[in-house]
């Protein structure tokens, strides 16, 4: 059986943050580099489902939400002169609303304290991974989210949905050109995973 990739302790939080920002220079998306970010797993699939109240804010199809295995959260609302990003007054105004809506208090609480929370379903993740017989799958998820959020705030189309890990060009093309910016695939694996 293959074994994926697993990220030392508190070191996949800081390989999102680095790849972000990363990102953010290479696409030029200047309001992205200097954010916060969490990442944290799901490890059940019935808490995966109970999740889907935040991802309502995004307007994410329903039937796309059980097969997702990750989602990003940020706190940006799409304005008529492009996206805003929100303050901690208008954060605590949409937490408040995700908890009237059935959004667990302390979920919502801890995801306000970053501009980027991503939260990976974890049993999904693992299988995909097998599926497609790519170690590095989790690294490839992490990077596609923040992908996404490059992408609302360039407005350029980065990311395929949809499509196995290996057809989705420009992420596959952002991490090549992040593992080469790191002094290549050994340092990756030093600084960040087991």
């Amino acid at each position: 059986m293959m074994q994926q990739v697993r990220f030392r302790p508190d070191k996949e939080r800081e390989f999102e943050r680095d790849f972000l920002r990363f990102a953010s220079d290479r696409y030029e998306s200047r309001t992205t580099k200097t954010w916060t970010v969490a990442v944290t797993h799901v490890q059940d699939s019935g808490d995966w489902m109970d999740l889907y109240d935040i991802a309502r804010y995004s307007h994410l199809d329903p039937g796309a939400w059980n097969t997702s295995d990750a989602y990003s959260l940020t706190w940006d609302v799409p304005t008529r002169k492009g996206w805003q990003h929100l303050d901690s007054m208008s954060r605590g105004q949409l937490v408040r609303r995700m908890q009237l809506s059935g959004f667990g208090a302390k979920a919502a609480n801890w995801a306000a304290q970053f501009d980027l929370a991503t939260l990976l379903h974890a049993p999904l993740l693992h299988c995909l991974g097998a599926y497609y017989r790519m170690p590095a799958y989790p690294v490839y998820v992490l990077c596609h989210e923040v992908m996404h959020v490059i992408e609302d705030w360039t407005e350029k189309t980065l990311v395929s949905d949809g499509v196995p890990p290996d057809q989705d060009r420009e992420v596959i093309v952002a991490l090549n050109a992040f593992v080469d910016k790191s002094c290549g695939w050994p340092a990756i694996q030093r600084l960040y995973l087991f």
